[in-house]
């Protein structure tokens, strides 16, 4: 399960020259009302492009990690069944866990497929 986990951190520290600070989103933002927005000089689409590349640059970097995360969580629910004898404390009846599941211990009776992803 560490190994799993770690790969999360291999994701942040591959990403980590793409996150970029809340502050700096505003700094790009603040720039686009003031160089662009109503300007009509000739270069005004070089300044939005510039501008919006650096911002879709920030969305699709938290995009691609938060997806890359995502796919660490569930790995990690998908081995979670196999972790749970060594929660301690009595397990649960079926009957119980049909209503409870998040407090099962075992696995309860497979009755219908749930839709939870």
């Amino acid at each position: 399960m560490q190994d799993t986990t770690r790969k999360m951190d291999g994701f942040v520290d591959r990403r980590k020259e793409g996150i970029k600070t809340p502050e700096y989103a505003t700094q790009l933002v603040n720039g686009f009302r003031s160089t662009v927005v109503d300007f009509e000089g000739e270069d005004a689409l070089a300044k939005c492009k510039k501008i919006t590349a650096a911002l879709v640059g920030i969305g699709g970097n938290q995009d691609e990690l938060v997806g890359e995360c995502r796919m660490v969580v569930k790995i990690l629910r998908k081995r979670r069944p196999w972790l749970w004898p060594a929660i301690p404390g009595p397990p649960l009846s079926p009957e119980r866990c049909a209503v409870v599941p998040s407090k099962c211990y075992v696995t309860p009776p497979a009755t219908k497929l749930r839709d939870t992803e």
